[in-house]
C-alpha cells in the first residue's frame, strides 16, 4: 500500500492542474464573492421631487439625507413623469414626492409624502418605506411634545408620558468578530473539496486503460491494499486544501476559527467524506467524460441546497428539508457552529456522525465495485 501511496502523491504534484482546482479557484471565488456581498456601507439612493419649496420641507430633506443609510437625489417637478417610467421600468427603486403644502399642513392636520416604490425590489424600497415612517414618528412625537407643553405639563411630565410603554432591548449571543466571511470562506472550502471526485475519477480511468491495475494483479498487493493506497493521497490533500483555504480567510479577512481543533476534526471529516465519495464514484462509474457530470451536479447541486452560497435559514423550507440530506449541509452547519456560536463535540456530534459514515459507505461500495472495475481494466 505504501508503494501506491508514494506513486500517487508524485502524479499529483505532477500535476499542475490539481494545484489551480484546490487552491487558484477557491481563492478566486472567495475574494470576488466577498468583494460583492461583504460592502456594508452601501447606500440606498431615493429620488426625491420637493414641490413645496418650504423651510420646512428642506428641513425634512436635509433629516432624511442625514440617516447614513439613505442617499437623496433631488430631482426637479418638471421629471416626474420620466421618474414614474423610470421605476415602472426598474431602473430606481423608490421616488418621494413632497407635494405643495406640506409646511400649511404640519400645522393644522397630516402632512403628506408620497412614496412610490418598486414592488419587486422589497428589500430597498423597504428600507425607504420603513426611514419614512420612522420619520413619521419622531415629527408626531414632536407634535404631542409641544401640544402637552402649551397646556402647562412640565418637562419631566411630558418625558413620562412620551415614555414608550414596552422597552425591546436587543442581546447579541454571537461572537463580536462574525461577519459574512464566516459563510464565503467554508462555504467555497467546502465545495471546491468535493473537485476531488473528479481527479479521483480521472486517476483510476488513467489506471484502468493503461493496463497498470491488470498488472497489479499479478503482485502481492490485495484490493484493500490497492484501495486505500489511492485513497489516502486524496484524503491528505483535500486536508491541504481546506487549512490553506481556512488560514487564507484568517489572516486575510478575519475569519475567526473558535476552538481550531474541533475546525481541524471536521476538516478531517470532510476530506475523508469526500474521497471515499470519490472511489465509489471512481468504481462504478465507465469513462471520465461521465465523472465530470456527476461530479459538477452533486458539487453544484449540494452546494446550493446544503446553504454553501447563501445562509440556510434563507433558503426555502422545501429545500431545506433536501439540504440536510447532503455532506455540504452538515460540514457547512458544523463550522459555522464552531466558529460563530462557540460549539462543542457535543453539540456537533451529528456533523462527524454523518460525514464519517458517508465516508465508510463510500468505501465499503469501493470495495465491493472493485470486482466490475477490474473486469473493465485493459490487459
Amino acid at each position: 500500500m505504501g508503494t501506491v501511496l508514494k506513486k500517487e502523491l508524485k502524479i499529483f504534484l505532477k500535476r499542475k492542474g490539481n494545484f489551480i482546482w484546490l487552491f487558484a479557484m477557491p481563492i478566486f471565488f472567495i475574494v470576488v464573492m466577498n468583494l460583492m456581498f461583504s460592502n456594508t456601507d452601501s447606500k440606498v439612493t431615493v429620488q426625491l421631487i420637493d414641490r413645496d419649496q418650504s423651510t420646512f420641507s428642506r428641513a425634512f430633506i436635509k433629516q432624511l439625507d442625514g440617516i447614513k443609510e439613505i442617499d437623496v437625489k433631488l430631482v426637479s417637478s418638471s421629471s416626474f413623469d420620466n421618474q414614474v417610467n423610470q421605476l415602472k421600468k426598474g431602473n430606481i427603486s423608490s421616488l418621494v414626492v413632497i407635494p405643495k403644502g406640506f409646511e400649511k399642513q404640519f400645522g393644522t392636520s397630516a402632512s403628506q409624502v408620497q412614496l412610490y416604490r418598486d414592488g419587486n425590489v422589497n428589500q430597498a424600497a423597504a428600507a425607504v418605506d420603513a426611514v419614512l415612517n420612522g420619520l413619521s414618528d419622531q415629527y408626531r412625537e414632536q407634535k404631542i411634545k409641544a401640544s402637552l407643553l402649551s397646556k402647562g405639563q412640565t418637562e419631566s411630565e411630558v418625558a413620562g408620558t412620551m415614555k414608550a410603554p414596552i422597552t425591546i432591548t436587543t442581546i447579541n449571543e454571537t461572537s463580536s468578530k462574525i461577519n459574512g466571511i464566516t459563510q464565503i470562506v467554508p462555504g467555497y472550502m467546502i465545495m471546491f473539496s468535493f473537485f476531488i471526485i473528479m481527479t479521483m475519477v480521472t486517476r483510476f480511468t488513467t489506471e484502468r486503460d493503461s493496463g497498470m491495475v491488470s498488472r497489479l494483479q499479478g503482485t502481492s498487493i490485495s484490493s484493500w491494499q490497492y484501495l486505500l493506497g489511492m485513497w489516502l493521497p486524496n484524503v491528505f490533500m483535500v486536508m491541504f486544501q481546506c487549512l490553506v483555504l481556512l488560514l487564507f480567510g484568517h489572516f486575510v479577512y478575519g475569519l475567526v476559527f473558535g476552538n481550531f481543533l474541533l475546525v481541524l476534526f471536521i476538516v478531517i471529516s470532510l476530506s475523508i467524506c469526500g474521497a471515499s465519495i470519490g472511489i465509489a464514484v471512481s468504481m462504478l462509474i465507465r469513462s471520465d467524460q461521465a465523472s465530470k457530470g456527476i461530479t459538477q451536479l452533486f458539487t453544484l447541486g449540494g452546494s446550493m441546497l446544503g446553504g454553501l452560497w447563501f445562509p440556510f435559514d434563507m433558503l426555502p423550507s422545501y429545500v431545506q428539508a433536501f439540504g440536510k440530506m447532503t455532506p455540504q449541509y452538515w460540514a457547512q452547519h458544523g463550522l459555522q457552529e464552531v466558529m460563530v456560536h462557540g460549539a462543542k463535540i457535543s453539540d456537533i456530534w451529528p456533523t462527524f456522525a454523518v460525514l464519517l459514515s458517508i465516508g465508510f459507505v463510500g468505501l465499503i461500495i469501493a470495495k465491493l465495485s472493485y470486482s466490475t472495475f477490474l473486469r473493465r481494466a485493459v490487459n
